[in-house]
């Protein structure tokens, strides 16, 4: 319509009125649009101008508009029926026809008050745009992303203020089961990934980063909102107990700043790529070391880093061990982590593992296949090759037993695959490795068993290898 193409035009010269008088004739616009009908609204307001995606309200938006004129595009923006063509709402989220963005996406990417973005978060009192990750064929984020990726847009003291504040309603606001903090978009960026790569291109050193109150503040929210979501009932996982995030919002601030930066970065570590990885471990073990030798908190047995680590990823990849990245990226944590602090190696669990009981055991971490265990086997014994020659509390069977122990890794080189390589039985070549590297633990363990054979015997592998009986 008319009016619609005249309001449009109304900003496309924005720069060319004073900012008050810019505002001040707009709301006249948006009261005398106000009285129109509303199919009328419908029409002005629920379409896009030719290829730019946004609607009237996403223009304002770029454009860091005063909060009266947002609470009136608000009050006139009539609701999209149930069942219309685009199942978007289309009030003070109004989400665009083309690109699917909401109006605080606008405000990230552009740069806006905190009183506007508080305004925006306040009115979606189902919190739909916070948990929204906007999609479309070039890229894929949430409104941290527009945020993180967007930096320099905003006055420091305000993005410090947005960023706490949009960390704080996204905890508040969405299902703990939505993993927006830590989400990544289409080039596999978290927020706080994104949020190094701007203090980075700012010129910032590593050392000056890791003293950035807005970057440590991040991650340290992102280790929390992990660690609530691995402890909810919904995900949680053997061995962690059941947290609740608080409703107080000082209470939650608290409890995130409490996370020590060394344990949040441990935890976020798969965010980053492996020279930031490395780089940020060598740099705080060098000020403060004792993160790796630490007790992990809000476990219901004795586990430490080292331990988590090697069972369930550094962190994001959990639920996916499909993930290409996930056993190239352990090893170079591990292997990290052991080159800084070898002691870690002889740490062990409430349950009585060494790390190496654990990454040898095929039952414990089935997900890994016989070519990606062998590295970390290797890895975890180099710094210490003693606990080669420790029995395992569970199955009472040495080390170099346990990679083919009752075996249900049906990938590369298992003996139910019949294939080229059937003669390779999964986990044999880890076997291999450590009797190869101290042929006297098997002499040992013979001896064990002849002094006391049921120790042997009493939890015999649970899929033992049948012998075919050859044909005469």
């Amino acid at each position: 319509s008319g009016v619609c193409h005249e309001l449009y035009a109304f900003l496309e010269n924005h720069e060319t009125w004073p900012k008050a008088m810019l505002w001040s004739h707009f709301n006249k616009k948006l009261t005398a649009l106000g009285e129109m009908s509303i199919e009328f609204r419908k029409k002005c307001l629920f379409r896009s101008l030719e290829e730019s995606h946004c609607t009237l309200f996403h223009e304002v938006c770029k454009l860091n508009p005063p909060v009266n004129v947002v609470k009136k595009m608000i009050d006139i923006i009539p609701e999209a029926e149930a069942g219309s063509y685009c199942t978007y709402h289309y009030n003070h989220l109004s989400s665009t026809l083309g690109d699917r963005e909401y109006p605080l996406h606008m405000v990230m990417r552009y740069g806006g008050s905190f009183e506007l973005v508080k305004f925006l978060v306040e009115a979606d009192e189902e919190g739909v745009t916070l948990s929204y990750k906007y999609s479309c064929s070039d890229t894929d984020h949430t409104v941290l992303h527009a945020l993180t990726a967007n930096k320099g847009r905003h006055k420091p003291e305000v993005f410090s203020k947005i960023l706490r504040h949009l960390v704080t309603a996204i905890t508040t606001t969405t299902n703990i089961s939505s993993p927006l903090i830590n989400e990544n978009d289409s080039d596999e960026m978290t927020p706080v990934a994104l949020l190094w790569k701007s203090l980075e291109t700012d010129g910032l050193s590593i050392s000056e980063i890791l003293e950035d109150e807005d970057f440590i503040f991040l991650l340290k929210a992102t280790c929390y909102h992990y660690t609530m979501r691995s402890h909810s009932s919904f995900f949680r996982r053997r061995g962690l107990k059941t947290l609740v995030i608080p409703d107080d919002n000082a209470k939650k601030r608290e409890e995130i700043g409490s996370v020590s930066v060394g344990r949040a970065f441990l935890v976020c570590i798969s965010c980053f790529d492996r020279d930031v990885a490395k780089a940020v471990l060598e740099n705080l073990y060098s000020n403060d070391g004792s993160f790796l030798l630490q007790q992990e908190p809000h476990t219901t047995n004795v586990q430490y880093p080292i331990h988590r680590i090697i069972v369930d990823g550094p962190s994001f990849y959990v639920e996916s061990f499909s993930n290409p990245k996930g056993a190239e990226f352990k090893l170079f944590v591990v292997e990290t982590i052991l080159r800084l602090a070898p002691q870690c190696a002889q740490q062990t669990n409430g349950e009585g593992f060494l790390p190496l009981h654990i990454v040898a055991d095929a039952q414990q971490m089935p997900y890994l296949d016989s070519l990606d265990r062998l590295p970390l086997v290797r890895a975890v014994w180099q710094a210490y090759p003693e606990a080669a020659n420790t029995m395992d509390k569970n199955t009472q069977l040495p080390v170099f037993a346990l990679p083919v122990r009752g075996n249900s890794e049906k990938r590369r080189h298992s003996y139910d695959d019949d294939d080229e390589e059937d003669d390779h039985y999964c986990g044999l070549s880890s076997t291999f490795f450590l009797l190869r590297q101290q042929p006297g633990i098997l002499s040992g363990a013979i001896a064990s068993a002849i002094n006391d054979p049921k120790a042997m015997l009493e939890r015999p592998s649970k899929r033992p290898r049948t012998v075919t009986p050859s044909k005469k």
